[in-house]
């Protein structure tokens, strides 16, 4: 299966078309499958367009990614004025501290949801710059070796984000 998916790839290569191959198995060390992913679309971005355009879906993408999500949640709590570092000394007004942290989550959500969109067109942005006339192919090999937790993530991670138009993914499975 993989010996045929890389001779595929290097025929559509031959044939002019931009290809991302994505080994699922060799990846599935990471937490994060978006930070593999998109490891290798950063290796095709070859010219400074091309560079600057990934360095924009890059930007919108850190959004998603696990690593950046502890991150930003104590920068969060530092932000409302939770003591991150110890234990917090009191319980007073719990309650509408709670629906502020509520609230902050809900609003967080609906930038992230918009994000989701902002990503897509910067990744469809991309794409363009890396394809030339013909198709974007992702490749993706041995996701049927990977652990079943981060298999469902590499897909996830496709279907909800890496929707874009003119960008085939083919797994070979």
């Amino acid at each position: 299966k993989t010996t045929f998916v890389k001779m595929w790839r290097q025929h559509l290569t031959n044939s002019g078309y931009q290809t991302v191959y994505f080994n699922a198995w060799q990846n599935d060390f990471t937490p994060d499958p978006l930070v593999a992913i998109m490891s290798e679309l950063k290796a095709i971005a070859s010219d400074t367009k091309a560079k600057k355009a990934f360095k924009s879906a890059l930007q919108k993408g850190a959004v998603f990614a696990k690593a950046v999500l502890p991150v930003a949640a104590k920068g969060f709590a530092k932000a409302y004025g939770f003591d991150v570092d110890g234990v917090a000394s009191a319980a007073v007004g719990a309650t509408t501290a709670a629906t502020e942290v509520f609230e902050k989550h809900v609003d967080e959500y609906v930038k992230k949801k918009n994000t989701i969109a902002d990503f897509r067109i910067k990744l469809a942005e991309f794409a363009d710059e890396v394809r030339g006339e013909k198709p974007l192919v992702f490749i993706v090999d041995e996701l049927d070796r990977c652990r079943p937790d981060y298999a469902v993530e590499v897909l996830e991670q496709i279907k909800h984000l890496f929707a874009v138009s003119g960008s085939p993914f083919v797994l070979s499975i």
